[in-house]
């Protein structure tokens, strides 16, 4: 598939939130082009790393995250408002089994969640969304 996915993962935000059950986020990791990561690892660090990851989403074609139209894409609506996600979404849940037709929840998914290398790493979940974008 060569340049074109390439051209796709350059102009794509990958992100991934973990959320306590009060809806809070209280990480938030996010990859963008050449741009360095975007990590925040407390809810105060999220509430500073906002407005960058905000002007990623804007200056982006397409958003991508795991499970983000069910979860990720509602917590940030509510706590933050809308912003700029209409018609740039692309979820690797539903783009999994397409990839994947004979495996549809290959090593990248168990039960509909990301397998982590490591405990609650979003840069590294979106990382792991970016590279199947990059493959498929």
């Amino acid at each position: 598939m060569g340049g074109h996915e390439t051209d796709i993962a350059a102009k794509t935000v990958f992100f991934d939130l973990e959320c306590g059950e009060d809806s809070s986020i209280f990480a938030l990791g996010a990859v963008f082009g050449a741009h360095p990561p975007l990590a925040a690892r407390n809810a105060e660090q999220v509430k500073q790393k906002i407005p960058v990851f905000r002007d990623w989403v804007r200056s982006a074609q397409y958003l991508c995250g795991h499970n983000i139209v069910a979860h990720d894409l509602p917590q940030l609506k509510q706590l933050h408002g809308s912003g700029d996600y209409e018609g740039k979404v692309i979820d690797t849940l539903y783009l999994s089994p397409i990839a994947y037709p004979s495996r549809p929840y290959h090593h990248l998914t168990k039960e509909d969640k990301l397998i982590r290398e490591s405990r609650n790493d979003p840069v590294q979940d979106s990382r792991s969304c970016q590279q199947l974008l990059k493959k498929h």
